[in-house]
């Protein structure tokens, strides 16, 4: 598994100033989403991170790993995931599940 996460993170380790923003679900095979997120803000703290989700919200999620992260549902409409990036990247609104 190492081997292959180093694999995944190079193009990151790269190209880490040009890229501000990773979208990850949270259920990915062999790394979860969550799992991939720290790998990845070890390598840029600064990196802003969305996860998507087909968990609803009487599911848990290891809400501690992404509590400052922001969570969209699925299915979303693109408008919602639209203003979701940008308010991301901007850092407005104060939510973070998005439904």
């Amino acid at each position: 598994m190492e081997k292959q996460y180093l694999r995944h993170t190079e193009p990151l380790r790269k190209l880490q100033q040009a890229i501000t923003l990773i979208i990850l679900d949270v259920a990915m095979p062999k790394m979860d989403g969550i799992e991939a997120a720290k790998h990845l803000r070890h390598i840029n703290p600064d990196i802003h991170i969305i996860f998507v989700t087909g968990f609803d919200s009487s599911q848990t999620l290891n809400t501690e790993a992404i509590s400052s992260e922001r969570v969209i549902l699925k299915p979303f409409k693109i408008n919602l995931f639209s203003q979701v990036i940008q308010n991301t990247l901007y850092k407005k609104g104060s939510s973070n599940h998005e439904q």
